[in-house]
């Protein structure tokens, strides 16, 4: 269609209408912040997922993240994606993701995925990083930035060798021109990775 345009969501617009039992509200660092969980049935149960939306301006979360939400949970994974903000603010994304994750271990969870997508990535290594914890057993990084791409985080090349767990990247294609080189980036950073 010729003079079709797309309206970018702003912040407050990031997360569609809700019903109430989609909507929980966290707290971190005694903000709150609004967040969409979605059970699973008990019987199907495998574990939990936080998913971490990336930077609002990317159009592309909302296509790859609100199906993928609904698939996880069809196949015995409860979920949980928090309301993030905006990338310059490590620290307050950090304590988002500690928020999210207790909340899930508040609800008996003993297997936790983080999964972060763009710039969520880059905020759930700083959380494995700064938080470690043996509820998180996994994590998966969809289209993450290059490592060189610090968005306020400092992410330690020894400290990354260090974790013990295992990580799973995944690129949609989006970026095409940069993807090759970002995974030839995000595998020598994580190099010294004896698993």
């Amino acid at each position: 269609r010729t003079g079709a345009s797309i309206t970018l969501p702003t912040p407050l617009e990031a997360f569609p209408a809700l019903t109430p039992d989609d909507s929980v509200t966290l707290a971190a660092d005694g903000t709150p912040f609004p967040a969409l969980y979605r059970a699973t049935p008990k019987r199907l149960a495998r574990g939990s997922v936080v998913t971490l939306h990336g930077r609002l301006a990317v159009p592309m979360a909302e296509k790859l993240l609100d199906p993928l939400r609904a698939q996880l949970g069809e196949h015995g994974w409860a979920n949980l994606a928090p309301r993030l903000i905006e990338p310059g603010d490590a620290a307050a994304g950090v304590a988002r993701i500690k928020a999210s994750v207790e909340y899930l271990k508040s609800r008996n969870a003993k297997t936790v995925v983080l999964l972060g997508y763009d710039s969520g990535a880059r905020l759930a290594l700083a959380y494995l990083l700064q938080q470690p914890d043996p509820v998180i057993r996994a994590l998966v990084m969809i289209d993450p930035p290059p490592p060189r791409e610090t968005l306020g985080l400092d992410l330690d090349p020894d400290a990354l060798a260090k974790l013990r767990l295992p990580i799973l990247e995944l690129r949609t294609g989006q970026n095409q021109p940069t993807a090759s080189d970002d995974a030839t980036a995000w595998r020598i950073a994580f190099r010294t990775y004896p698993g």
